[in-house]
C-alpha cells in the first residue's frame, strides 16, 4: 500500500478500529502487529485500555506467523473457540460475527468460517481441540491450510461479498477516494 493499511479511513474510521468495533462482543481481544507496532499501539491503547497487543517480529513471513502469534497469546486462558479476523476487510460487521459466533455455538465442534467462491476462509472461529494445531500449522498456509482439508467445517455465506483492501486500488474501487496522503 505505501501507508500503514490499518490507518485507512472508511467512513470516518480506521480499518483497524471497525475490526476491533464489530467484534466488541468477544471475550477478549487480541491485535497482533506486526511492521508499525510501536504506531499501532499508540493508535489504540486510549480507547482499548483492555485490548491486548502482541508483535509478530516475523511479519514478513506472511500472516501465518501473525495467527501462531496470536493463538499463542490466547491459549494461557483456554477459550472454548478462538475467532480469527482480518483488519481489512471492511464489510466485516457485528452482525456478520454475530452470526458466525452463533453458528458456532450450534455446532461448538465444528470449525466456523467464511463461504468464499474459491473455499472456505476467514473470519472462521476455531473450537478448542483446533487450537494446537493452528499454532502449529499456522506458519505453513495461515487458517487456510487448516480450514481446507479438515472436514468438518461449517460455512457461512456473507450478505455481500467480503473484500480484502490489499492494494490502493480495492482501497479506492471500495472507497471512490485515493489512498490519503
Amino acid at each position: 500500500m505505501g501507508v500503514p493499511k490499518l490507518f485507512l479511513p472508511i467512513d470516518g474510521e480506521s480499518l483497524l478500529r471497525r475490526a476491533i468495533d464489530a467484534a466488541e462482543s468477544a471475550d477478549r481481544i487480541i491485535v497482533v502487529s506486526g511492521a508499525y507496532h510501536r504506531a499501532i499501539s499508540e493508535h489504540l491503547e486510549s480507547d482499548y485500555p483492555t485490548l491486548i497487543i502482541v508483535e509478530n517480529p516475523d511479519w514478513k513471513a506472511g500472516m501465518g506467523g501473525s495467527i501462531a502469534a496470536g493463538v499463542a497469546a490466547a491459549l494461557p486462558d483456554q477459550p472454548e473457540a478462538l475467532l480469527v479476523l482480518l483488519a481489512d476487510q471492511p464489510e466485516v460487521d457485528a452482525d456478520y460475527l454475530a452470526g458466525l459466533w452463533q453458528a458456532s455455538t450450534e455446532s461448538p465442534q465444528r470449525i466456523v468460517a467464511t463461504e468464499y467462491p474459491e473455499g472456505p476462509g476467514v473470519p472462521a472461529i476455531f473450537p478448542r481441540r483446533y487450537h494446537g494445531t493452528l499454532l502449529r500449522e499456522a506458519g505453513r498456509g495461515g487458517a487456510k491450510r487448516l480450514l481446507r482439508k479438515t472436514a468438518s467445517v461449517h460455512l457461512l455465506r456473507p450478505r455481500r461479498p467480503l473484500v480484502d483492501l490489499d492494494t490502493p486500488e480495492d482501497y479506492r474501487n471500495y472507497t471512490g477516494q485515493a489512498l490519503p496522503e
